[in-house]
């Protein structure tokens, strides 16, 4: 099984083409891997 690191990385590379409907650990792992990413670029602005 791959870690939740993985998992999240290999959606991340999917861009805006996918959405993460579950688990819900899952779920949250993307979003907060998303909001530092909008974090880092709105600060760059």
């Amino acid at each position: 099984m791959e870690t939740r690191a993985v998992a999240v990385g290999d959606l991340l590379r999917l861009r805006t083409e996918a959405e993460v409907l579950g688990p819900a650990e899952l779920r949250h792992a993307v979003g907060e891997a998303v909001d530092v990413l909008a974090a880092r670029y709105a600060a760059s602005h």
